[in-house]
This record gives C-alpha cells, structure tokens and sequence, in this order.
C-alpha cells in the first residue's frame, strides 16, 4: 500500500536474493516514517530499526567480507535466549563441536546456501564447506581448540585443496566457540 500510494520507491532490485531496496522518496515522508508510523507500529524508535541478520550476513559473504559475516553470526547467536528448563541440556551439548555445525547449518540452509558438513577429503573432513557462486569456504569449528588451530587443520589435512579447480575463491575459515555464551569468539580467514 505504501508503495502504491508514493510513500515508497524502488530503488534497486537484486536478481540472486530476489529481493527489493524501497526507499523513503524524500525528507518529509522521512520524518513522518520516522516520528509517527514506525513508532506507533513498530513500537521502536527509529533508531533501532536495522536489517535483520539474514540480510546483513548473507550481504556480507556476498561482498567476500568473512569476517563481517562472523561479527554478524557472533552477534546473532549471542542473542538467542536459551529455555530455562533446557539449560542443563544446553550446558553438555555446548562443548560438542557437532552442536555448532549444526547451528551453523541451519543459519546457512536458511539462508538458501550450498552447505555440507563432515565433508570427507583425502585427509580428513572438514566441519563445514559452503559454495557461493564466485567463493567456496571451508569452516573449521573448535571448542576446546583456538581458531588458529582450526585454521592450521585446515591446511595440515589439505581440506581446501578439492576446491582449487573450481574457478571460485576459496576462503578458509577457523572458529573458536565458546562453550558458556555459545558464540564464536574468536575467527581467523585466509585465502
């Protein structure tokens, strides 16, 4: 309706996410947005309102930025409430590197994503490979390890080496987990 009344404009359209950039047509639409709609609506206040991470993240991996994409899932995750009476569970799956491949499995499926855990290479298997169009990354998780140890397994078991031939960039990524807040708190990328 918004839109078909002038109150928003198109301003760009992305084929890959098939998604709309709208646009607020002037000052004056802007601070009635602003000071009226989106308070009375929303209940926030302009300031607050953002993309939400499925876009921030899947934009950012777009643009080659990895490390951007995990400042964005660090964020994420760290706002994700946990259910009382599931604590106690959540507390011993946590230091299992297999719970955070999962968790990130999900968030890059969703994202409509070409993702594979445990993939199965000469030397090993990789925690995690996702295939974009021009990039195909390799993730190593850790909990009881750093994320240069994550990333030196990837080159001592040769884990990115299949990918080299594709004609894409392959980026390597290692990720420490903390096991009490459940976010990664510590990436390291290389190319």
């Amino acid at each position: 309706m918004l839109y078909q009344s002038g109150y928003l404009t198109i301003k760009g359209y992305d084929l890959e996410s098939e998604t709309y950039t709208l646009a607020i047509p002037n000052r004056e639409v802007m601070i009635g947005y602003t000071e009226g709609l989106l308070p009375e609506y929303a209940g926030l206040e302009s300031g607050y309102v953002k993309g939400g991470f499925a876009l921030k993240f899947w934009r950012a991996l777009k643009a080659h930025d990895a490390d951007l994409a995990m400042r964005e899932m660090q964020t994420f995750l760290a706002g994700v409430l946990y259910v009382e009476d599931f604590k106690k569970k959540l507390e011993s799956v946590a230091v299992a590197e297999g719970f955070y491949e999962y968790t990130m499995y999900l968030i890059f499926t969703m994202l409509n994503f070409y993702v594979h855990t445990q993939v199965k290479v000469a030397g090993g298997r990789a925690d995690m490979v996702v295939w974009m169009p021009d990039t195909t990354y390799v993730f190593e998780l850790k909990v009881n390890g750093t994320a240069q140890q994550a990333l030196a397994q990837i080159d001592q078991n040769s884990y990115a080496i299949p990918y080299q031939a594709e004609g894409r960039r392959v980026v390597k990524v290692g990720v420490k987990f903390n096991a009490d807040t459940r976010v990664p708190e510590d990436w390291v990328i290389a190319e």
